[in-house]
């Protein structure tokens, strides 16, 4: 038997390894050594690199789960803002959401609204989000 091909044997297949040491003892003992030593080797790596990984998968699931089902304030009209309408503090109040919930244009910090006026197109209502679309940075 091919030394290369019986590393990798006994490597993958850990039984079949001391099966091949088990016959092989006394008989040859380089091909006895080469599989025992392969096949511990197998027996110790592939269930700890099988653990690494779904320990690894596991956090990653974690983390996604956790992102999803955790909750974030963010800032929303507490009166209706009419278009071109200077946005105050007193104009804000919070609510708590999922970060599931927030999409990309959607302004999370309040130093992002304050300060900024309502565009031409857009009316805010009570209860609102503050989007990013609908601010300005000045009138012209």
């Amino acid at each position: 038997m091919n030394n290369k091909l019986l590393k990798i044997i006994s490597f993958l297949f850990p039984p079949i390894g001391l099966i091949i040491f088990a016959i092989n003892i006394g008989k040859n003992d380089t091909l006895a050594k080469i599989s025992v030593k392969y096949a511990l080797l197998g027996i110790v790596i592939i269930p700890l690199t099988i653990f690494i990984i779904f320990t690894i998968l596991y956090g990653a699931y974690n983390n996604k789960v956790n992102d999803v089902s955790s909750s974030i304030k963010i800032p929303v009209a507490n009166v209706r803002i009419n278009t071109s309408k200077l946005i105050t503090e007193d104009m804000i109040d919070y609510i708590e959401i999922s970060k599931a919930s927030i999409k990309d244009n959607i302004l999370v910090d309040k130093k992002d609204i304050i300060g900024k006026y309502t565009s031409y197109s857009c009316t805010i209502p009570k209860g609102s989000m503050f989007y990013e679309d609908c601010l300005i940075d000045t009138l012209q």
